[in-house]
C-alpha cells in the first residue's frame, strides 16, 4: 500500500463516518472506475476517464438540486495523475480538520 492509497482510505473512512452513501454506477462500475456519493441535496460523482493516449484521469463532479422545476447545478474538477497524490494528501489534511 502506498502513501496515496493510505490517504484515500482515510478519506473513505471519514466519508463512512459521516454516513454518506457511496455507490457505483454505469457500465464502468465493474472496473471500480465510478463512484457516487449522495449527501443530502448534493451528489458527487467520481469518474475515471482515459485520454486518447490511454492515461487515466479523475473527474469529480458535484451535482446540486436547486429545487423543483429547476436544473441541477453542476461543478467539475479534473485531477490528472501527476497531481493526484498531492491532491489526495491536501484533501485528507483538510478533511481531518473538519
Amino acid at each position: 500500500m502506498q502513501v496515496g492509497d493510505c490517504s484515500l482510505n482515510m478519506v473513505r473512512q471519514s466519508a463512512r463516518l459521516s454516513a454518506i452513501a457511496v455507490t457505483q454506477r454505469g457500465p464502468v462500475a465493474d472496473k471500480n472506475k465510478t463512484q457516487i456519493i449522495r449527501a443530502g441535496s448534493r451528489t458527487y460523482f467520481l469518474d475515471v476517464y482515459q485520454t486518447k493516449d490511454g492515461k487515466d484521469y479523475l473527474v469529480i463532479t458535484e451535482s446540486r438540486f436547486m429545487g423543483e422545476g429547476k436544473e441541477r447545478e453542476r461543478q467539475r474538477i479534473t485531477v490528472f495523475p501527476e497531481h493526484a497524490h498531492a491532491f489526495v494528501e491536501e484533501l485528507t489534511t483538510l478533511v481531518w480538520r473538519l
